[in-house]
């Protein structure tokens, strides 16, 4: 597992021309204008045909997300009630797949 600051990543240096089989973050959409930082990364970070999970609170509307998603991935969005204590969060997990060719 690495950390990084994934809107000035600094890839290149620390991970050369490393590549994962599998990237996973949580409550990445809350800034828009972040999206394009996280839509590069995935392209940089996974190898050719790895998967993406990325889970989704209920604090960000889906309609912020979907739309952006399907314009750029193939995915799935898997829906699953968490508890904890005292309550039930809807949280929804997009399982990423390849990236859509863009004109």
């Amino acid at each position: 597992m690495r950390c990084l600051d994934w809107a000035s990543p600094d890839l290149d240096e620390r991970l050369g021309d490393e590549r994962f089989d599998a990237v996973v973050g949580s409550e990445l959409f809350y800034n828009q204008a972040d999206y394009p930082h996280l839509v590069r990364l995935l392209g940089r970070l996974r190898k050719e045909g790895a998967p993406a999970f990325l889970a989704k609170g209920p604090a960000v509307p889906a309609e912020a997300v979907l739309p952006k998603l399907q314009r750029d991935f193939e995915f799935t969005e898997v829906r699953r009630l968490m508890r904890s204590v005292g309550e039930t969060i809807p949280v929804s997990i997009y399982v990423l797949g390849r990236g859509r060719d863009r004109p």
